[in-house]
């Protein structure tokens, strides 16, 4: 495992569909992807494919090295709170690769392309989740409000959330 992000790159799915695939049934089995993101469970490759394939989200695998170490996506918001032109923003990081810049460093390059798409970017997260905030932070998010959030699934998790919002420039 490379100590340097300077071969940090994000990675459209298609480029390696298989590879792919298999990165987010990984992803799909660690316990805490469903807690700490928006995303989709990931049960089979069929349901990941249609996830994949919604024209409404901007989903890139994070590579170092060409390692897969993580997932982001921007999406049309999900939670409340977010101001009108914006997208909410999911990123997940595999565990040994975090706290090692990467999440800033993958939302820089796609904030470059994603400029020309929407206003600016919210990401919403547990109070507690300091990974998170610590990230938004360092990126230049600045907080905007706190908000109940409600699982809309059942067992799943609700609780208070604080949303944080970055202007893109264009």
């Amino acid at each position: 495992m490379s100590n340097s992000l300077a071969n940090l790159s994000l990675r459209h799915w298609s480029t390696d569909p298989e590879a792919s695939i298999d990165f987010l049934l990984r992803l799909g089995a660690l316990p805490d992807l469903a807690d700490l993101t928006h995303f989709e469970s990931f049960l089979n490759p069929k349901i990941i494919h249609q996830w994949l394939l919604n024209e409404n989200y901007y989903v890139r695998i994070i590579s170092v090295d060409s390692e897969f170490v993580g997932l982001l996506a921007a999406h049309p918001p999900i939670s409340s709170g977010i101001p009108d032109g914006f997208l909410e923003t999911s990123t997940y990081i595999v565990g040994e690769w975090r706290n090692r810049g990467v999440g800033v460093e993958a939302w820089s390059l796609a904030e470059r392309e994603l400029g020309n798409v929407c206003l600016g970017l919210a990401g919403v997260t547990w109070l507690e989740n300091t990974a998170s905030i610590r990230r938004l932070k360092r990126s230049g998010y600045q907080s905007l409000k706190v908000v109940w959030y409600e699982s809309q699934t059942e067992g799943g998790r609700s609780g208070w959330c604080e949303v944080w919002v970055k202007r893109l420039e264009r």
